[in-house]
């Protein structure tokens, strides 16, 4: 069974699996969520940055939630706990004059079985990867050679039950308040 995980750890194993299969820097595997805008750059230094050029790869990250997949499901177990199994389309967006190269490498190394074992005993597993699919997007004023991956990944997460429910206990029953407080008080 797949080893327990959380939805940040996931986030972040995710990055350094790309960064570790893809072979950029850091700074080029960018999770999506982060992106602010079309005006991409890359850091000199720690106060200077400049325009990303074609030359230089980079990879920017999705990932979703596959709610309609038949894999989501939530087993009950009987320590007040339950496991949530969810699958996730991993979306890869690589950028670059050499996205085709980098795609294919990744595309490679992520059906590898070294490479599925060591995400697998992180928590993750990599279900399928797609084929890369070619397209080009006009990015800072210029026309990017891009590649497109699709992971499909499933997790699960273990949820602990809420025990206890202080003010239940505390008064025997539950008050619902409707209206503004400060309107009651007044009165």
């Amino acid at each position: 069974m797949i080893p327990y995980i959380t939805y940040t750890d996931l986030i972040i194993k995710i990055r350094e699996a790309i960064i570790t299969q893809s072979e950029l820097n850091g700074n080029s595997v960018i999770n999506a969520v982060s992106v602010r805008g079309p005006a991409l750059s890359k850091l000199i230094s720690d106060n200077e940055s400049t325009s990303l050029n074609l030359n230089d790869g980079f990879i920017i990250f999705e990932l979703l939630e596959n709610k309609d997949s038949e894999n989501n499901i939530i087993l009950q177990n009987p320590n007040d706990s339950s496991d949530n199994v969810s699958e996730y389309k991993l979306l890869l967006k690589i950028y670059g004059n050499h996205c085709h190269e980098l795609s294919q490498k990744l595309v490679s190394r992520f059906k590898m079985e070294s490479v599925i074992m060591d995400l697998y005993e992180k928590g993750i597993w990599a279900k399928n990867i797609s084929f890369p699919e070619t397209i080009n997007e006009f990015l800072n004023n210029t026309v990017w050679p891009r590649c497109d991956l699709e992971i499909t990944i499933i997790v699960r997460y273990n949820i602990k039950a809420i025990s206890n429910i202080p003010f239940i206990e505390k008064t025997g029953e539950l008050i619902i308040i409707t209206g503004d407080k400060n309107e009651k008080e007044n009165n």
